[in-house]
Protein backbone atom coordinates (compact mmCIF):
# COMPACT_ATOMS: atom_id res chain seq x y z
CA UNK A 1 0.00 0.00 0.00
CA UNK A 2 1.44 3.58 -1.11
CA UNK A 3 1.65 6.68 1.04
CA UNK A 4 -1.28 7.48 -0.80
CA UNK A 5 -3.75 5.08 -2.96
CA UNK A 6 -6.76 7.31 -4.39
CA UNK A 7 -7.20 10.82 -5.54
CA UNK A 8 -10.58 12.83 -5.29
CA UNK A 9 -12.27 14.08 -7.64
CA UNK A 10 -14.04 18.10 -8.59
CA UNK A 11 -16.59 18.76 -10.97
CA UNK A 12 -13.89 22.18 -11.92
CA UNK A 13 -15.91 24.52 -9.76
CA UNK A 14 -13.68 26.62 -7.37
CA UNK A 15 -13.25 24.90 -3.72
CA UNK A 16 -14.26 26.78 -0.71
CA UNK A 17 -13.12 26.07 2.75
CA UNK A 18 -16.63 25.37 3.98
CA UNK A 19 -16.42 22.18 0.99
CA UNK A 20 -12.94 20.96 2.29
CA UNK A 21 -13.71 20.32 5.45
CA UNK A 22 -17.46 18.72 4.16
CA UNK A 23 -15.20 16.10 2.16
CA UNK A 24 -11.70 15.61 3.67
CA UNK A 25 -10.48 13.77 0.74
CA UNK A 26 -10.04 16.99 -1.04
CA UNK A 27 -7.41 17.60 1.95
CA UNK A 28 -5.88 14.34 1.16
CA UNK A 29 -5.34 14.87 -2.16
CA UNK A 30 -3.88 17.78 -1.55
CA UNK A 31 -1.60 16.76 0.97
CA UNK A 32 -0.19 13.63 -1.32
CA UNK A 33 0.13 16.60 -4.14
CA UNK A 34 2.63 18.43 -2.18
CA UNK A 35 4.34 15.29 -0.90
CA UNK A 36 4.76 14.25 -4.05
CA UNK A 37 8.43 14.07 -4.87
CA UNK A 38 9.68 15.32 -0.98
CA UNK A 39 9.30 11.48 0.33
CA UNK A 40 12.51 9.56 0.96
CA UNK A 41 11.26 6.47 1.14
CA UNK A 42 9.15 6.60 -2.32
CA UNK A 43 12.60 6.98 -3.90
CA UNK A 44 14.39 4.64 -2.24
CA UNK A 45 12.74 1.88 -0.46
CA UNK A 46 10.32 -0.99 -1.80
CA UNK A 47 6.86 -0.34 -1.67
CA UNK A 48 5.17 -3.40 -0.58
CA UNK A 49 1.02 -3.53 -0.92
CA UNK A 50 1.24 -6.63 1.69
CA UNK A 51 -1.22 -5.67 4.24
CA UNK A 52 0.63 -5.12 7.93
CA UNK A 53 -0.66 -7.39 10.70
CA UNK A 54 -0.48 -7.51 14.27
CA UNK A 55 1.21 -3.86 14.27
CA UNK A 56 4.62 -5.09 13.06
CA UNK A 57 6.47 -6.64 10.17
CA UNK A 58 9.05 -9.85 10.85
CA UNK A 59 11.56 -9.69 7.76
CA UNK A 60 15.45 -10.69 7.55
CA UNK A 61 18.55 -8.98 7.12
CA UNK A 62 20.80 -10.14 4.38
CA UNK A 63 24.39 -10.01 5.18
CA UNK A 64 27.25 -11.07 2.91
CA UNK A 65 27.27 -14.20 4.71
CA UNK A 66 23.84 -15.14 3.70
CA UNK A 67 24.14 -15.18 0.10
CA UNK A 68 26.25 -17.79 -0.73
CA UNK A 69 25.47 -21.34 0.11
CA UNK A 70 28.73 -22.65 2.91
CA UNK A 71 29.41 -25.64 0.63
CA UNK A 72 30.59 -25.67 -3.05
CA UNK A 73 28.22 -27.69 -5.61
CA UNK A 74 30.38 -31.10 -5.94
CA UNK A 75 30.34 -32.66 -9.19
CA UNK A 76 28.00 -35.40 -9.54
CA UNK A 77 28.17 -39.06 -10.87
CA UNK A 78 25.56 -40.88 -12.86
CA UNK A 79 23.04 -42.38 -10.94
CA UNK A 80 23.95 -40.10 -8.10
CA UNK A 81 21.99 -37.64 -5.66
CA UNK A 82 23.22 -33.94 -5.79
CA UNK A 83 24.74 -33.05 -2.57
CA UNK A 84 22.89 -31.18 -0.17
CA UNK A 85 23.84 -27.21 0.68
CA UNK A 86 23.53 -25.68 3.80
CA UNK A 87 23.36 -21.78 4.24
CA UNK A 88 23.29 -19.59 7.18
CA UNK A 89 20.01 -18.28 7.88
CA UNK A 90 19.59 -14.53 8.34
CA UNK A 91 19.20 -12.93 11.78
CA UNK A 92 15.21 -12.30 12.04
CA UNK A 93 14.17 -8.72 13.11
CA UNK A 94 10.96 -6.81 14.28
CA UNK A 95 9.68 -3.75 12.44
CA UNK A 96 7.17 -1.77 14.66
CA UNK A 97 4.55 0.42 12.98
CA UNK A 98 4.83 3.61 13.14
CA UNK A 99 1.58 6.31 13.98
CA UNK A 100 2.64 9.90 12.59
CA UNK A 101 -0.02 13.16 12.01
CA UNK A 102 -1.02 16.21 13.31
CA UNK A 103 -4.08 18.51 13.59
CA UNK A 104 -4.94 22.18 13.20
CA UNK A 105 -8.50 23.71 14.02
CA UNK A 106 -9.86 26.01 11.36
CA UNK A 107 -12.49 28.79 13.07
CA UNK A 108 -16.32 29.51 11.91
CA UNK A 109 -14.80 32.73 11.00
CA UNK A 110 -12.43 31.74 8.69
CA UNK A 111 -15.00 29.00 7.41
CA UNK A 112 -17.26 32.46 6.80
CA UNK A 113 -14.89 34.43 5.29
CA UNK A 114 -13.44 31.50 3.15
CA UNK A 115 -9.87 32.18 3.85
CA UNK A 116 -8.70 29.57 1.68
CA UNK A 117 -5.05 30.49 1.77
CA UNK A 118 -5.13 29.93 5.87
CA UNK A 119 -6.16 26.45 5.01
CA UNK A 120 -3.69 26.08 2.04
CA UNK A 121 -0.74 26.90 4.15
CA UNK A 122 -1.98 25.23 7.02
CA UNK A 123 -2.23 22.40 5.08
CA UNK A 124 0.75 22.42 3.86
CA UNK A 125 2.85 23.07 7.03
CA UNK A 126 1.36 19.45 8.50
CA UNK A 127 2.63 17.85 5.22
CA UNK A 128 5.72 19.22 5.35
CA UNK A 129 6.18 17.65 8.97
CA UNK A 130 4.73 14.46 8.23
CA UNK A 131 6.93 14.17 5.71
CA UNK A 132 9.83 15.15 7.33
CA UNK A 133 9.30 12.71 10.04
CA UNK A 134 8.86 9.58 7.64
CA UNK A 135 12.19 11.24 5.43
CA UNK A 136 13.75 11.15 9.23
CA UNK A 137 13.14 7.56 9.89
CA UNK A 138 13.97 6.33 6.60
CA UNK A 139 17.50 7.79 6.87
CA UNK A 140 17.96 6.88 10.21
CA UNK A 141 17.49 2.88 9.24
CA UNK A 142 19.96 3.89 6.83
CA UNK A 143 22.15 5.46 8.73
CA UNK A 144 21.93 2.60 11.52
CA UNK A 145 22.59 -0.53 9.05
CA UNK A 146 25.81 1.07 8.15
CA UNK A 147 27.07 1.26 11.41
CA UNK A 148 26.01 -2.48 11.80
CA UNK A 149 27.52 -3.37 8.72
CA UNK A 150 30.83 -1.55 8.69
CA UNK A 151 32.71 -4.58 9.94
CA UNK A 152 30.27 -7.20 7.67
CA UNK A 153 31.13 -6.53 3.87
CA UNK A 154 30.01 -3.05 4.03
CA UNK A 155 31.16 -1.65 0.51
CA UNK A 156 33.22 1.45 1.75
CA UNK A 157 35.66 3.95 -0.55
CA UNK A 158 37.19 7.38 -0.16
CA UNK A 159 37.27 10.30 -2.54
CA UNK A 160 40.20 11.16 -3.40
CA UNK A 161 39.79 14.84 -3.15
CA UNK A 162 37.11 16.59 -1.96
CA UNK A 163 34.28 17.12 -4.74
CA UNK A 164 34.28 20.62 -4.43
CA UNK A 165 37.83 20.81 -5.09
CA UNK A 166 37.11 18.65 -8.16
CA UNK A 167 36.29 20.38 -11.92
CA UNK A 168 35.62 18.32 -15.42
CA UNK A 169 35.44 21.46 -17.09
CA UNK A 170 36.89 24.83 -17.95
CA UNK A 171 40.43 25.80 -18.65
CA UNK A 172 42.79 22.55 -19.50
CA UNK A 173 45.58 23.39 -16.81
CA UNK A 174 42.79 24.03 -14.05
CA UNK A 175 41.00 20.33 -14.71
CA UNK A 176 41.16 17.81 -11.95
CA UNK A 177 42.77 14.51 -13.13
CA UNK A 178 40.23 11.66 -13.80
CA UNK A 179 41.24 9.56 -11.12
CA UNK A 180 40.15 12.52 -8.53
CA UNK A 181 36.93 13.25 -10.22
CA UNK A 182 33.78 12.25 -8.53
CA UNK A 183 33.31 9.86 -11.42
CA UNK A 184 36.28 7.91 -10.44
CA UNK A 185 34.83 7.25 -6.36
CA UNK A 186 31.91 6.46 -7.76
CA UNK A 187 33.18 3.81 -10.36
CA UNK A 188 35.19 2.78 -7.74
CA UNK A 189 32.67 1.75 -5.68
CA UNK A 190 30.57 0.03 -8.21
CA UNK A 191 33.45 -2.03 -8.87
CA UNK A 192 34.30 -3.41 -5.04
CA UNK A 193 30.41 -4.28 -4.99
CA UNK A 194 30.63 -6.28 -8.31
CA UNK A 195 34.30 -7.42 -6.87
CA UNK A 196 32.31 -8.90 -3.63
CA UNK A 197 29.65 -10.32 -5.61
CA UNK A 198 26.74 -7.91 -4.33
CA UNK A 199 24.29 -8.31 -6.70
CA UNK A 200 23.22 -5.17 -6.46
CA UNK A 201 22.15 -2.78 -9.13
CA UNK A 202 23.14 0.59 -7.78
CA UNK A 203 20.48 3.37 -9.63
CA UNK A 204 20.24 6.01 -6.89
CA UNK A 205 23.59 8.45 -5.47
CA UNK A 206 21.66 10.13 -2.55
CA UNK A 207 24.46 13.23 -1.39
CA UNK A 208 23.48 16.42 0.68
CA UNK A 209 23.10 19.32 -0.42
CA UNK A 210 26.70 20.80 -0.05
CA UNK A 211 27.31 17.78 -2.60
CA UNK A 212 24.94 18.03 -4.84
CA UNK A 213 26.45 21.54 -5.16
CA UNK A 214 29.83 20.86 -5.61
CA UNK A 215 29.00 17.77 -8.53
CA UNK A 216 27.38 21.03 -10.53
CA UNK A 217 30.03 22.83 -10.47
CA UNK A 218 32.23 20.25 -11.43
CA UNK A 219 30.69 18.81 -14.47
CA UNK A 220 28.21 21.46 -15.33
CA UNK A 221 26.05 21.01 -17.78
CA UNK A 222 27.90 17.76 -18.27
CA UNK A 223 26.37 16.24 -14.54
CA UNK A 224 23.24 15.00 -16.43
CA UNK A 225 25.29 12.43 -18.72
CA UNK A 226 27.90 11.13 -16.21
CA UNK A 227 24.95 10.52 -13.84
CA UNK A 228 23.14 8.73 -16.94
CA UNK A 229 26.17 7.04 -17.76
CA UNK A 230 26.07 5.08 -14.61
CA UNK A 231 22.49 4.29 -14.49
CA UNK A 232 21.85 6.38 -11.89
CA UNK A 233 19.28 8.67 -10.18
CA UNK A 234 20.40 12.06 -7.82
CA UNK A 235 18.58 12.41 -4.46
CA UNK A 236 19.39 14.90 -2.39
CA UNK A 237 18.44 14.98 1.01
CA UNK A 238 19.94 17.22 4.57
CA UNK A 239 20.07 14.13 6.58
CA UNK A 240 23.35 12.63 5.54
CA UNK A 241 26.32 13.35 7.71
CA UNK A 242 28.37 15.78 6.41
CA UNK A 243 31.31 14.04 3.48
CA UNK A 244 28.99 11.23 2.71
CA UNK A 245 27.58 10.08 -0.26
CA UNK A 246 25.32 6.65 -0.72
CA UNK A 247 25.26 4.31 -3.62
CA UNK A 248 21.72 2.32 -3.16
CA UNK A 249 19.79 -0.43 -5.53
CA UNK A 250 16.30 0.80 -4.65
CA UNK A 251 15.00 -2.68 -5.33
CA UNK A 252 16.65 -4.24 -3.08
CA UNK A 253 17.89 -2.19 0.02
CA UNK A 254 14.68 -2.04 2.03
CA UNK A 255 11.12 -2.03 2.37
CA UNK A 256 8.14 0.82 3.50
CA UNK A 257 4.41 -0.68 3.90
CA UNK A 258 1.80 1.39 5.22
CA UNK A 259 -0.54 -0.07 7.80
CA UNK A 260 -3.11 3.01 7.00
CA UNK A 261 -1.74 5.11 4.27
CA UNK A 262 -2.64 8.96 4.28
CA UNK A 263 -5.91 9.98 6.13
CA UNK A 264 -7.81 13.07 6.83
CA UNK A 265 -10.76 13.16 9.50
CA UNK A 266 -12.48 16.44 10.09
CA UNK A 267 -15.00 16.99 13.26
CA UNK A 268 -16.81 20.05 14.72
CA UNK A 269 -15.98 21.51 17.92
CA UNK A 270 -18.66 23.48 19.15
CA UNK A 271 -17.80 24.66 22.01
CA UNK A 272 -15.10 26.68 20.29
CA UNK A 273 -16.99 27.09 16.92
CA UNK A 274 -13.96 25.41 14.91
CA UNK A 275 -13.54 22.41 13.22
CA UNK A 276 -10.55 20.16 13.19
CA UNK A 277 -8.69 18.45 10.65
CA UNK A 278 -6.81 15.89 11.52
CA UNK A 279 -3.81 13.99 8.80
CA UNK A 280 -1.86 10.88 9.56
CA UNK A 281 -0.42 7.62 8.31
CA UNK A 282 1.10 4.47 9.74
CA UNK A 283 4.22 3.25 7.81
CA UNK A 284 6.65 0.45 8.84
CA UNK A 285 9.94 0.29 6.83
CA UNK A 286 13.01 -1.78 7.49
CA UNK A 287 16.68 -2.22 5.87
CA UNK A 288 16.45 -5.95 4.27
CA UNK A 289 19.71 -6.11 2.22
CA UNK A 290 22.82 -3.83 3.62
CA UNK A 291 24.85 -4.94 0.14
CA UNK A 292 22.49 -3.01 -1.59
CA UNK A 293 24.42 0.25 -0.16
CA UNK A 294 27.93 1.33 -1.12
CA UNK A 295 29.31 4.27 0.98
CA UNK A 296 31.45 7.25 -0.28
CA UNK A 297 33.65 8.97 2.21
CA UNK A 298 35.59 12.30 2.03
CA UNK A 299 33.25 13.83 -0.72
CA UNK A 300 32.96 17.31 1.37
CA UNK A 301 36.58 17.22 3.09
CA UNK A 302 37.83 14.85 5.54
CA UNK A 303 36.05 11.12 6.17
CA UNK A 304 33.47 11.53 8.57
CA UNK A 305 31.66 7.91 10.05
CA UNK A 306 28.41 7.49 11.12
CA UNK A 307 29.90 6.84 14.91
CA UNK A 308 31.06 10.78 15.13
CA UNK A 309 27.75 12.05 13.58
CA UNK A 310 25.35 14.11 15.77
CA UNK A 311 21.69 12.76 15.87
CA UNK A 312 20.94 16.60 15.45
CA UNK A 313 22.38 15.76 11.71
CA UNK A 314 19.06 13.50 10.67
CA UNK A 315 16.53 15.83 12.48
CA UNK A 316 14.93 17.61 9.77
CA UNK A 317 15.78 15.73 6.13
CA UNK A 318 14.23 17.33 3.33
CA UNK A 319 14.93 16.02 -0.37
CA UNK A 320 14.94 16.74 -3.53
CA UNK A 321 15.52 14.59 -7.01
CA UNK A 322 17.12 14.93 -10.22
CA UNK A 323 18.30 12.36 -13.07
Amino acid sequence: MSFYPGYATTDGDRLTVDQALKEPSFIEERIAHLAEGQLFVDQIFTQDATPVEGGAVIYGRVLAKHRFTTENPAPRQPGDEYQQVYRLRPEMRTAAVQDFGGKFAVTDEAIRRNRTADLDNDVTALTNTIVRKINTEAISALNAAIEETQDDGLVEVAADIPWSEAFAIGAPTTQTQAAALPAASIARALGEAETADESATFNRLIVTPTTRAALRICYGPDLGRVLDDFGLTLITTTGLPEGTALLVDQAKVGFIRYEEPLTVTTWRDEAHRQTWVQAYACPVLGITNPAALAVIRGVDGPSTTVDETSTDAVDEPSTTTES
